[in-house]
């Protein structure tokens, strides 16, 4: 595969995770509109979160072939570092008090209280701190996350698996067969967004590049089925349970 088409097919795989986040971000808005439940709010900021951090990655594709803008530029980190890297650690706080507004936990508002805070955290250390040039040999110097903003990305990540574990532990010992599938389909979700996006991509861990952003897509439509579970989906799982 030539650099031109390898750039080409990164561009339409991020494309993919732009288009469904924002058609599901969409749905959600509508629910919000009909409900005004906070928790609609919550997972509509999640998936817009994600539509800014891959429209973002879409771009910084096009424009270094362009050679507009070069990676690991003073620009490519202040995008990347706002869209990226604030950008997915707000939208795990976000799916966390997601997660505990659908729950309800006793004292709610209570167990909300640490993510935003986090998630407040994360941005004051990206501003504060950012990133630290180092030299990488011949006048080349590469940046590097500083060590404060290396932890809070780490703490972010933990924090994205959380809504995954609080959902699949609820599906499971729930009796009702609607709210076990919606539970066990939402912790799915999440736990598959956890791992590609919050470790895979920001830490740039195999597997490659395009299967990540492919099983992100996949993420994404799963946590829609979760928080939608349409008649369709009950009436299949339903079908293979009979079996």
């Amino acid at each position: 595969m030539t650099p031109l088409e390898f750039a080409i097919l990164r561009v339409l795989v991020n494309l993919i995770i732009v288009v469904l986040t924002l058609l599901i971000a969409r749905t959600i808005w509508g629910n919000y509109k009909t409900t005004h439940q906070t928790a609609s709010l919550m997972l509509f900021i999640y998936m817009i979160l994600l539509f800014v951090a891959y429209s973002e990655q879409a771009l910084i594709v096009i424009l270094k072939y362009k050679k507009i803008i070069m990676v690991g530029s003073q620009a490519h980190l202040m995008l990347s570092g706002i869209c990226f890297i604030v950008g997915t650690g707000i939208a795990a706080a976000a799916a966390t008090v997601f997660a505990i507004l659908i729950l309800r936990p006793r004292h709610t508002k209570v167990f909300c209280i640490p993510p935003i805070l986090m998630a407040i955290a994360h941005s004051l250390i990206w501003a504060i701190f950012g990133q630290t040039p180092l030299p990488a040999g011949k006048g080349v110097v590469e940046w590097f996350p500083s060590l404060p903003l290396k932890g809070s990305v780490i703490a972010m990540a933990i924090m994205a698996f959380v809504p995954a574990v609080f959902f699949l532990v609820y599906g499971i010992k729930t009796p009702t067969f609607r709210q076990k599938v919606s539970g066990i389909t939402l912790g799915i979700g999440f736990l598959t967004l956890g791992y590609f996006v919050f470790i895979s991509d920001n830490f740039s861990i195999a597997p490659s590049i395009l299967y990540r952003r492919i099983c992100i897509a996949l993420g994404v439509f799963v946590v829609y089925l979760g928080f939608v579970t349409p008649r369709w989906y009950l009436k299949l799982l339903e079908k293979r349970e009979q079996l």
